[in-house]
């Protein structure tokens, strides 16, 4: 027979587990784009998926300034 602090230990044990398994479901769904909104860049060779839709222009302004910092004009 447990003792009433094994019982509450594995059952905190249990618990955490639970939560673990709930948080993050929309990470658990690998490639899912549900509730994403796409960003069409380079004239439809890039896509990128975010989750919210106000943030549009600040993605395609990144997307922008890291392709010239990776791709460095030579003079």
């Amino acid at each position: 027979m447990h003792s009433s602090k094994t019982t509450e230990k594995m059952k905190s044990a249990t618990d955490v587990l639970k939560q673990h398994s709930t948080k993050h479901h929309s990470k658990a769904l690998t490639g899912s784009t549900a509730n994403l909104y796409p960003v069409v860049m380079d004239n439809g060779k890039t896509i990128i998926y975010i989750s919210d839709k106000s943030k549009e222009e600040a993605t395609r302004l990144k997307y922008m300034l890291r392709g010239q910092q990776t791709n460095p004009v030579i003079k």
